[in-house]
């Protein structure tokens, strides 16, 4: 077992090295002012997709030990990473987002806990060096992206051999083509960027690509009751309504099915 004494020695190199990253950092962030957050403070948000057995769940398959290192790409209000700060006050969380709305609430929420650290970053760029990290979550940023494979090998990268990838996103469950139906529904909504919905298959060739392996990805259903009457006619038009599962909520708001995909990831080599 590691010592507290190296624990933190390593603990201080990592954060050495995340300072000295800073200016590459801010040269990849440049091209993506136009990003709007429209979930750090919406109390549905967090009602729908960070319940307790939601957060539960997630540290559950992060498997984190005493001492282990765990890296939260895409926090967003840090309901996940704080939770594992909090859980497991020997790990080591660092916690990345590109939306400073959103960090300045995952600072805010990880204050009391000196194990936890919230820094700006973009997916395919994390100032953190090469195999530091022992535990990796990739939860509903995915479908922000529009070249993966990019951010797959920037998370292998991040990974030691044998260390875990939890990676939860929204994705295409349905025939190839449907894909960008959903994509153009979901910009009718908030046009600031495009969502891309991967199919699962894809999602585990690409990873295996970029150096994991993988175990079979898991799909269902989950609740999206943002929709309003624009997207509903789109729905309508496109004849997805049973597809989807649109439905009433109260006048000029809908609700449809998403369909998520989990895939367990461990960085081989």
């Amino acid at each position: 077992m590691r010592s507290i004494g190296n624990a933190r020695r390593v603990w201080a190199d990592i954060t050495v090295n995340a300072r000295m990253s800073q200016n590459h950092l801010q040269a990849d962030t440049s091209g993506h002012a136009g990003l709007r957050d429209g979930w750090t403070h919406d109390p549905e948000y967090r009602q729908c997709y960070q319940t307790e057995s939601d957060i539960e769940t997630i540290l559950d398959l992060l498997a984190l030990d005493r001492g282990l290192t765990f890296a939260d790409i895409g926090c967003g209000n840090g309901a996940f990473a704080i939770a594992a700060a909090q859980q497991h006050p020997d790990c080591h969380v660092w916690a990345f987002d590109p939306l400073d709305s959103a960090l300045a609430v995952c600072r805010e929420r990880g204050d009391s806990f000196p194990n936890s650290h919230a820094q700006t970053a973009w997916a395919s760029s994390i100032p953190l060096p090469t195999a530091s990290v022992d535990r990796v979550l990739f939860r509903s940023v995915l479908h922000h992206i529009a070249e993966p494979q990019g951010v797959y090998c920037e998370l292998a990268r991040l990974l030691k051999s044998g260390g875990r990838l939890v990676l939860q996103a929204p994705c295409n469950c349905w025939e190839a083509g449907f894909g960008q139906v959903f994509s153009d529904l979901m910009m009718l909504g908030d046009h600031s960027h495009r969502r891309f919905y991967y199919e699962p298959e894809a999602i585990v060739t690409d990873l295996r690509r970029a150096g994991f392996s993988t175990q079979a990805p898991e799909c269902w259903p989950y609740p999206f009751p943002f929709i309003d009457d624009s997207q509903a006619q789109f729905i309508r038009e496109h004849g997805a309504e049973e597809r989807l599962r649109l439905r009433p909520i109260e006048t000029g708001k809908w609700s449809i099915e998403g369909c998520w995909v989990r895939i367990l990831a461990e960085r081989i080599g």
